[in-house]
């Protein structure tokens, strides 16, 4: 019906700016894409629990064998994704990239 499908467009409409204003609507990768933008502020040594993630975001990490900030930095989409019990999407990517600029912005007033 008329409603019905209205009423899908709207949900449809609300689910996009959701997307767009969390910054988790994002260009689809490749696997050989870069998986985060580390920002160079963040020294490679640095254990990757000091971003102090939610359940998926670190066993997402650690099932991948991703222990530092420089295993980070250099890791893949497609390293993140191949053979990961846990999946890997935009939302668990958006939130461990939101987690690594709030590391940034913390280490800054200290």
């Amino acid at each position: 019906s008329a409603s019905s499908k209205y009423h899908t467009l709207l949900t449809f409409t609300r689910l996009v700016i959701d997307w767009v204003l969390k910054g988790t609507f994002m260009k689809r990768l490749k696997p050989s894409d870069k998986a985060f933008d580390v920002p160079k502020e963040l020294d490679d040594s640095l254990s990757v629990n000091e971003l102090e993630l939610n359940t998926r975001g670190a066993r997402t990490l650690n099932n991948a064998n991703i222990g530092t900030i420089g295993q980070l930095r250099t890791a893949t989409y497609g390293d993140l994704r191949t053979g990961n019990k846990c999946r890997f999407g935009g939302k668990t990517r958006a939130h461990i990239q939101e987690h690594l600029i709030m590391l940034v912005e913390w280490s800054k007033k200290k």
